[in-house]
């Protein structure tokens, strides 16, 4: 198994209102309780693929978040946001 992703751990109410921010969207975040037997933590072992590929991670997560938004955005030809 190799993990991939970051060590740096993040909540997932702030990557849902990271998203919200950067894609423009107004609204409230409902939390809800995870699906039975998910794991209350999620930040990976990156060990294994540093020591394969070597891999360190060039885009942070604002920086990823827009590309990932912008590319939707764009392939939809609209903005969700802003209809």
């Amino acid at each position: 198994v190799i993990n991939i992703g970051t060590d740096h751990e993040i909540s997932m109410s702030y990557l849902a209102l990271k998203i919200l921010d950067f894609a423009k969207i107004k609204g409230d975040l409902i939390p809800l309780d995870s699906p039975d037997g998910s794991v209350s933590r999620r930040c990976p072992d990156l060990t294994v693929l540093r020591s394969i590929t070597g891999f360190t991670h060039a885009i942070d997560l604002d920086e990823g978040l827009k590309r990932t938004i912008d590319f939707y955005f764009s392939a939809w030809g609209y903005n969700l946001a802003r209809p």
